[in-house]
């Protein structure tokens, strides 16, 4: 019970750091857009003062700044309130009625502040009778002639696109925060996936090793209480050649990479337990690079090979052999075990050890690693091809 409470706790810390981070990404892509709309006024009157030479005029970005509050409000409240409606709680209806509400009102708002700064803008040209707008006529013509620019009455002025404008701008700017949102969402859940599927694979790793060290360590009490009836001083050297091997289980046994040359010596020591047992009639030959590279393999990888090699490959009744090969090259192992074959001695089953040993390769080495199992009339051979890891 503890195990799950600590697993739940932790998978909720992980979800609240990763959308506090999912949050913090949000801010930093809200914040460099605004400040670069906010800066295209000041560009564009800087560029048009170095065009023309007039004089500096703020007010000119002011009013332009004014015309941004709407959409910046209207951002806040779509970001804060209405976003979520859809992402987080799924509900389309009433978040479409929402935003179709806000930005309509919006973009009112807007049209009102633009509509008043143009017309009570100081220096707007009204005629005596504020009647009509009289722009001024070009040099050289006289007031009546056909080059007169049309009078148009108030009442009659054509159709401002500014509304259809305003309502591009603001929808645009909520496609643009769900966008965001979904974008870095679908991000911060790949990365969760992926935390929880190592996790998972970690777990049952951990599981297949655990079922592995005692099928290992009850076939060699089994070993040792068959050389108790033959040679008690032999036992006894074999209990020594035990301890040296589970403190190897223990200690390194648990860690997910081990040095290459702890590896070899465990199965050193458990090629010497053998040998103690098995006396004549054997041959048992171990052949071990030399150096031993400075690299990492999985801790009681190959010792199951060797496990059955001996299990099933050697007889007291019939002449055997146990032959095991390790050589290096470049950032690869190439591991072999070749053992005798006894037809007349039917094996005990197949047991756990080369069924978890294959799940454990694909869990560490997905697809990166060869296993090949050759079964002849009279030898069985196995070999093993593992990436070296530094």
């Amino acid at each position: 019970m503890s195990n799950i409470f600590s697993a739940f706790s932790y998978n909720k810390y992980f979800c609240t750091i990763m959308k506090t981070k999912q949050r913090r990404h949000e801010l930093i892509v809200y914040t460099a857009l605004w400040l670069a709309l906010f800066s295209i006024p000041l560009i564009m009157h800087f560029t048009e003062i170095a065009r023309t030479g007039l004089a500096l005029d703020i007010s000119i970005v002011w009013r332009a700044w004014l015309s941004y509050i709407p959409f910046l409000v209207l951002f806040f409240i779509h970001d804060l309130w209405l976003a979520p409606l859809l992402i987080e709680k799924k509900k389309k209806s009433l978040y479409t009625a929402l935003s179709v509400a806000a930005i309509v009102v919006l973009s009112m708002v807007n049209c009102s502040i633009i509509k008043s700064d143009r017309h009570g803008r100081p220096g707007s040209p009204h005629d005596a009778a504020e009647l009509y707008d009289r722009p001024p006529l070009p040099h050289g013509h006289e007031p009546g002639g056909e080059d007169e620019p049309k009078v148009i009455p108030h009442g009659e002025e054509p159709v401002n696109p500014i509304w259809f404008i305003q309502l591009i701008i603001a929808t645009s700017m909520c496609g643009m925060n769900i966008a965001v949102k979904l974008f870095f969402k679908s991000r911060d859940d790949e990365l969760r996936m992926a935390q929880l599927e190592q996790q998972s694979l970690q777990k049952e790793l951990d599981f297949l090793t655990y079922q592995i060290n005692p099928h290992f360590f009850m076939n060699t009490l089994n070993n040792i209480h068959a050389l108790i009836d033959i040679d008690p001083d032999k036992a006894k050297s074999a209990v020594i050649e035990l301890s040296k091997m589970m403190r190897y289980v223990l200690y390194d046994g648990n860690t997910p990479m081990v040095p290459l040359a702890k590896e070899l010596d465990f199965i050193n020591h458990y090629i010497a337990l053998m040998r103690l047992r098995y006396i004549r009639n054997v041959e048992i030959t171990v052949n071990n690079p030399s150096p031993v590279p400075d690299r990492l393999v999985p801790p009681l990888l190959l010792v199951t090979f060797i496990e059955n090699a001996f299990k099933h490959g050697v007889s007291y009744r019939h002449p055997s052999f146990v032959e095991v090969t390790t050589t290096t090259g470049g950032d690869e192992l190439l591991f072999t075990c070749r053992n005798s074959r006894i037809p007349a001695e039917k094996p005990s089953g197949k047991g756990v050890g080369l069924v978890n040993i294959r799940k454990r390769l694909e869990l560490i080495y997905d697809k990166n690693f060869e296993l090949n199992i050759n079964p002849d009339e009279d030898t069985w051979s196995v070999s093993l091809k593992i990436p070296l890891l530094s």
